[in-house]
């Protein structure tokens, strides 16, 4: 079982000189914010992403255990498919709205 921070984040364009590109970074500001305990079964969280025009993010961190995370209307996680979050680490998604997030342990 894992303890998992789940935010929404909104996100800002940062030019990179030299590049001619735009990197989409996370602000320093949370938008929402759950905790949520990981288990064999897949838990749906509760946060669901807002349409009101925001670039928003998920930021979805582990940290004591391994995860896997789906996201969607109504989305189901399952071991194998979809997105790995390694143990101790954050990873960060573009959110859609209407969006939510589901997550399952990687054990």
């Amino acid at each position: 079982m894992a303890t998992v921070g789940i935010a929404l984040v909104s996100a800002s364009n940062v030019a990179e000189s030299g590049l001619n590109s735009v990197l989409r970074v996370p602000d320093s500001a949370t938008t929402m914010t759950a905790t949520v305990a990981s288990s064999a079964v897949s838990q749906q969280g509760a946060l669901v992403v807002p349409d009101d025009g925001r670039h928003l993010l998920w930021e979805v961190t582990t940290d004591t255990g391994a995860l896997w995370v789906a996201f969607g209307p109504s989305p189901t996680a399952s071991p194998g498919t979809q997105f790995l979050v390694p143990l101790g680490t954050t990873r960060n998604w573009k959110a859609v709205p209407g969006d939510k997030v589901a997550l399952i342990d990687a054990t």
